[in-house]
């Protein structure tokens, strides 16, 4: 009986999201040919929703503090400095802007901009795509990876990178290598509804506090809890049972905010707490506030009442029970341990030739930019070193035959 020999590539990347591709670009500029493999029919389809369609690509005030396991960030940020991804980024055609906190965007304001010119690369370099392939596991055969798919069928790989995004199993790769976990994180947090009764939609310019960090930013309520920006950074940092507080007036001093109180109760004499906050508050959000301070909204104020009334006006608290809506997460957090990996390779300690990066690896960031900033530094370093290692394997080979 005949069976069908694998197939055997110099470099498989697993994964084509924006890690993956920076890493193919890097690989193929250096004379190594990788064979991308997408589970997806199309290849860079987690950077189209990114920035509302906009693309929030990258930062220019990236810091490896601002990061999960910053000490293994700032060493891989040491062989691709953050002012190497927008170059990186304008050697493939694309322009950038910058907007508020540093966020870069590119020139045309679209995602669908950056795809067409990653793709545009892509073909110049002649990378090999190969979409709908779902990889099941992947195991180190004699002197090459073995990758099964899903539905059947394998590819041989010398060279492996991963960059599969989130929610990489423990069991995708062998069990030397250690996997943290996935997990949503940037996504809207579930709160105690009791307290939020009547806001759902409501949306207000706000503070999130959470022990020493503070967030500032537009907040949506919603039943479940809070969404938004500010609600989404702070789901990368709190737990289930930790206490959050609202500052519904973010820009106000907490040492001015008794005497602003006092001074509107005597200009306005109002004749009811919802009187007293119009033009300063929603009613829905003074329905709440009032409630949670123990007043009556058909009360006349009183000037023993305003320091209570502040108290909940600065800081509204609010009981974490998780996240609220996992579909609407940005980032898996979890990934290959960064202890099994060499941040000047991204290659994994224990198991030769087998590189990650990007979302497969136990590394995330805030909103604006700096997730997808390290998706391109750490598929750069990775697609650098895994093209080097490529590269001597096929060496090696060659002068093994001619021998």
């Amino acid at each position: 009986m005949v069976t069908s020999k694998t197939e055997c590539v110099d470099l498989a990347i697993v994964g084509g999201g924006p890690a993956g591709l920076a890493a193919a670009i890097t690989a193929a500029r250096m004379g190594v040919r990788p064979v991308v493999v997408e589970a997806r029919e199309r290849v860079a389809e987690t950077i189209r929703p990114t920035g509302d369609g906009r693309c929030n690509i990258s930062n220019s005030k990236v810091h490896p503090g601002d990061y999960r396991n910053p000490d293994f960030v700032r060493r891989v940020f040491l062989r691709c400095h953050p002012k190497q991804v927008p170059a990186f980024l304008g050697s493939c055609g694309i322009m950038l802007r910058e907007e508020a906190q540093g966020r870069l965007y590119p020139l045309p304001n679209k995602a669908t901009a950056v795809i067409e010119a990653l793709l545009r690369e892509l073909r110049k370099l002649d990378v090999e795509l190969r979409c709908g392939k779902r990889v099941a596991f992947v195991r180190r055969n004699a002197s090459a990876w073995t990758l099964s798919f899903e539905g059947g069928g394998k590819l041989r790989a010398r060279t492996l990178l991963v960059c599969t995004g989130g929610g990489l199993g423990e069991e995708f790769l062998p069990r030397s290598v250690e996997v943290v976990p996935a997990c949503p994180i940037l996504a809207p947090l579930a709160c105690d509804a009791q307290p939020l009764r009547g806001l759902d939609k409501i949306r207000v310019k706000c503070a999130l506090t959470a022990d020493d960090v503070r967030e500032e930013g537009e907040l949506t309520f919603r039943t479940y809890g809070i969404s938004g920006i500010c609600a989404f950074n702070l789901s990368r940092l709190v737990k289930p049972g930790e206490e959050i507080s609202v500052d519904f007036a973010p820009t106000m001093k907490h040492a001015e905010s008794l005497s602003f109180l006092s001074k509107r109760l005597k200009q306005m004499e109002p004749r009811t707490w919802l009187e007293f906050t119009t033009g300063m508050l929603l009613p829905q959000v003074t329905r709440v506030v009032l409630r949670a301070a123990g007043l009556d909204e058909q009360d006349v104020p009183r000037e023993g009442d305003l320091a209570v009334f502040e108290r909940f006006w600065h800081a509204f608290p609010l009981t974490v029970r998780g996240i609220g809506d996992r579909k609407l997460a940005q980032v898996q957090r979890g990934g290959v341990r960064v202890e099994h990996l060499d941040p000047h390779t991204m290659e994994a300690q224990g198991a030769e030739a087998l590189f990650a990066a990007g979302e497969a690896v136990d590394v995330d960031g805030p909103c604006g930019g700096y997730n997808l900033h390290w998706a391109w530094a750490s598929g750069m370093v990775a697609g650098r070193a895994a093209a080097q290692r490529a590269s001597k394997d096929r060496a090696a080979r060659a002068e093994g035959r001619a021998e």
